[in-house]
């Protein structure tokens, strides 16, 4: 986004943080309202580039972690999944709903690896509604190249 010279340090940022907080809320308020899932938005970096992040995925419902995305840019990373049951559902949809990456089972973790098409917010979403045994704890790691 280029918001021209007058634009402060940080200005150019903010736009685009309150844009992407924008459309995360929206998101969050549509699953909210179906009571189907939670979103993260705040996860957490490090020193070697990774993301990392933990939440709990509670029976029937889904989970879902934005991450702003530009074409052409890679993801990769991985999860673990602990709990009263040990698998979840685990899909990638791109900015128009597209499935970018799907995994139907994912049982005890699962690394992934994929290439976005479109810029734009793509959600990395762990399905644990096919359950009523109980939650899953899920520990994600991930970078963006």
């Amino acid at each position: 986004m280029n918001v021209g010279s007058w634009a402060r340090p940080g200005v150019e940022r903010s736009i685009t943080m309150t844009r992407f907080m924008a459309l995360a809320l929206a998101i969050a308020l549509t699953g909210l309202a179906t009571g189907c899932f939670t979103i993260d938005v705040s996860p957490t970096g490090n020193s070697s580039g990774y993301i990392e992040t933990t939440f709990t995925v509670d029976s029937g419902r889904k989970h879902a972690v934005a991450v702003q995305l530009q074409a052409k840019s890679f993801v990769e990373g991985s999860f673990s999944i602990s709990g009263a049951g040990d698998s979840v559902d685990f899909y990638v949809y791109g900015p128009n709903r597209e499935l970018v990456y799907g995994v139907v089972r994912a049982v005890g973790g699962q690394s992934f690896k994929f290439q976005a098409e479109n810029s734009g917010t793509h959600t990395l979403n762990f399905d644990n509604s096919i359950s009523f045994a109980g939650s899953r704890d899920i520990s994600l790691r991930y970078r963006v190249q």
